[in-house]
């Protein structure tokens, strides 16, 4: 998907099974993971857009906090984007504590994006024969 946004401060954005990442985003493997965390998690299906309630508050916790932990297993998150990620949190959280299947859902969501990129590694056999 082509990223449209005009708005400078929007660092990506998903729908469906697509997103977008803004050409000049501060930290583009983190807006990748968190904007996969959202599709994973299905918070960019259709029935979560338009009927299905659920409070963009822990949205924003699940896929930054996915994020988090993906970038933080591959060894990729540095100090500077680690605080601003829980800046970015806690602000969506709004001094609130998530409720425990929102945690485990950043684990799992977490763990299936990990997994995938382990499966597409160990699946390539190099260059064709």
């Amino acid at each position: 998907m082509l990223f449209e946004s005009t708005d400078g401060n929007l660092q990506g954005y998903s729908y469906g099974l697509e997103f977008a990442i803004n050409p000049v985003a501060i930290n583009r493997d983190k807006t990748v993971a968190h904007e996969l965390g959202h599709i994973v998690l299905g918070h960019t299906m259709p029935h979560r857009q338009e009927g299905e309630s659920y409070h963009r508050g822990l949205m924003e916790f699940e896929a930054e906090a996915t994020a988090y932990l993906f970038m933080n297993e591959l060894g990729l998150m540095a100090d500077e984007t680690a605080s601003h990620s829980r800046g970015y949190i806690r602000h969506w959280l709004q001094d609130e504590q998530p409720p425990e299947v929102s945690i485990r859902h950043v684990f799992w969501a977490a763990e299936a994006i990990l997994k995938a990129g382990r499966v597409a590694v160990e699946g390539t056999t190099g260059l064709p024969g």
